[in-house]
């Protein structure tokens, strides 16, 4: 059985004797991350970064990798324009990934941050209002309260006036 994504990221191999035993092995040859950068949960609104190993059989390039420094005599002239080519190569295979990370924090990361910040900053403001536009409406509402009591105890006084008035005038 072997698996590996549409990226080639994942690798993993196993054989009918490894699996009859329940035991596999698989190897992560690079790796990488998904940053959520929208509202959604959706695959057009995140950001799929990855990055190739950056261990010793990887690093270098055409003239080799840094495993093979080991078996380099440094004796020869040769030999060591080698090493001098390998550890080039891979100081810029780390450059190259260095620039891929500041490249997606800068342009991806960094704005998208700043843009969830503002839109806090600017619910919060909100939330604000509202709760300014919640207190005004209770203080209208206690001072239309307090005028309909107002005017219900100036009518009971006043009726009772009235009453008084036509009693009195019955004598």
């Amino acid at each position: 059985v072997s698996y590996t994504d549409s990226n080639g990221n994942l690798s993993l191999e196993t054989d009918v004797a490894n699996v009859a035993s329940k035991t596999s092995t698989f190897n992560i040859k690079s790796g990488g991350a998904t940053f959520q950068i929208g509202k959604n949960v959706v695959a057009d609104q995140q950001l799929k970064f990855g990055l190739t190993s950056a261990n010793t059989s990887n690093l270098g390039g055409a003239s080799g990798n840094l495993n093979d420094l080991l078996g380099l005599d440094y004796t020869n002239a040769t030999d060591v324009k080698k090493a001098s080519a390998i550890v080039d190569e891979a100081i810029d295979g780390i450059n190259k990934q260095r620039g891929q990370i500041g490249f997606m924090q800068g342009s991806v990361l960094k704005p998208t941050t700043e843009y969830l910040e503002d839109n806090l900053t600017a619910v919060a403001a909100a939330e604000g209002n509202i709760s300014n536009v919640d207190v005004a409406f209770e203080s209208s509402r206690l001072a239309r309260e307090e005028l309909l009591a107002n005017n219900a105890m100036n009518a009971v006084l006043f009726n009772r006036s009235y009453a008084q008035f036509l009693v009195s005038s019955l004598w």
